[in-house]
């Protein structure tokens, strides 16, 4: 067998896009070392301070931090070998993740093969602007996952993966205040499930899948309610 016939593409294209990102993420957020310093104090005293710890004139204003989750994260990561690196390579590998199941849903809806590579590509170079060392990384990550599972549910309503969705949204509330766009889609999709059901007249035969949905999204929107 042929070296190249051994090798999986998709595979081959995943590393290399990682190793693309890792080398081409710039450091360019005036934010990032005040989000680590935040991460370490919430580490180190083991709960959120509930006022501004940092400014010399707002010392003690009242604080909501949206994204503890992040920062405590990045803070851990930076900790660790006191260098970007794992940081860098955890947005790298966020960011493949993302192109590839983005790849994932545009194949879902074309039949030519080579139209979701370059649609993805195209998305890749408009959506690269918005990459860099900021929670909202994990915002683009938690929506595409959502809208993935639905997906894929509407067209498996055997599959199990609908349940991912109250841990997707325990964790989004917990890491960027965009959450509410997951709540949105959902609502979007259960509505939309609803009335095609109607439109098909199909409703009272498919009601289990559909009242799975309705659960599966209740849940969700009451996983957003824990959180400090």
């Amino acid at each position: 067998m042929k070296l190249y016939e051994s090798l999986d593409l998709k595979a081959l294209t995943l590393v290399g896009f990682f190793i693309i990102i890792l080398t081409s993420l710039k450091f360019s957020d005036g934010d990032f070392f005040w989000q680590i310093r935040t991460g370490q104090y919430i580490y180190e005293n083991g709960f959120l301070p509930s006022g501004d710890i940092f400014s010399y004139t707002k010392e003690g204003k009242f604080w909501v931090i949206q994204e503890w989750g992040y920062e405590l994260l990045v803070y851990v990561l930076y900790h660790l070998c006191d260098s970007l690196i794992l940081i860098k390579a955890m947005l790298s590998l966020l960011v493949t993740i993302i192109l590839y199941v983005s790849y994932t849903i545009v194949k879902r809806f074309t039949t030519t093969s080579n139209y979701p590579l370059i649609i993805s590509v195209l998305m890749w170079s408009y959506s690269a602007i918005g990459f860099s060392y900021r929670p909202h990384m994990f915002t683009y990550l938690f929506f595409i996952l959502t809208l993935k599972i639905l997906l894929l549910y509407e067209s498996s309503p055997q599959s199990k993966s609908i349940w991912w969705l109250p841990f997707i949204m325990l964790t989004w509330v917990n890491m960027h205040a965009a959450f509410l766009i997951g709540i949105v889609l959902l609502f979007i999709f259960l509505v939309a499930e609803f009335i095609r059901l109607n439109h098909n007249k199909v409703f009272k035969k498919e009601s289990p899948y559909f009242y799975k949905l309705v659960l599966c999204v209740f849940i969700s929107c009451l996983a957003t309610l824990i959180n400090p």
